[in-house]
């Protein structure tokens, strides 16, 4: 297992430097036909903001259930967790840190957003045929990302994603704010 993880990062990596370059990649790697893999979205069919807004739709129902005031969508969350969804695909994995070396409190800094509390979530999957669905219902099974999605404080939220073309591969992050009022 540790050895196909090492060679799918080595994979990755090549592929990253290939962008840059240009080229195809290793002529050992040949990808799965498309048809092998489950339940997978066409890149046609999905489209971002739908999936971006099933998965804030489901946030708030999940909300509502709970008896807690729905969370409201802001552009510039939106815009800060689509920026680090896309870090993460860039990079193939998750991770709090985007590509700049920042964590949430020093991108929502640099994004100009000014907060009491926040928080962040961030997902992957692949093969669901409604992969924010699949997002909500994992961070629903972590104590400490439904604590996020449940937490009173918060007022505000951005739902981003980013889909591998490559893989296939949905990153997703939740960001979850409390403005400062001054």
């Amino acid at each position: 297992m540790r050895t196909e993880r090492i060679r799918f990062r080595h994979r990755l990596l090549w592929f990253a430097v290939c962008a840059f370059a240009g080229c195809d990649g290793p002529a050992a790697y040949h990808a799965p036909p498309a048809d092998t893999r489950p339940n997978r979205p066409q890149a046609d069919t999905v489209e971002l903001k739908d999936v971006e807004r099933a998965a804030f739709d489901g946030l708030n129902r999940l909300r509502r259930k709970h008896r807690l005031r729905p969370l409201v969508l802001r552009a510039d969350l939106v815009a800060m967790a689509r920026r680090h969804s896309r870090d993460m695909m860039t990079r193939g994995k998750l991770t709090h840190i985007g590509l700049d070396g920042l964590k949430l409190t020093g991108r929502a800094d640099r994004a100009g957003v000014r907060y009491r509390a926040i928080g962040e979530n961030v997902a992957s999957n692949f093969g669901h045929a409604d992969p924010g669905a699949k997002a909500l219902d994992g961070w629903g099974g972590s104590p400490r990302h439904r604590r996020n999605m449940l937490d009173a404080r918060f007022e505000e939220t951005g739902v981003g994603a980013a889909r591998c073309p490559k893989t296939g591969t949905w990153y997703f992050t939740n960001v979850f704010c409390l403005r400062r009022k001054d």
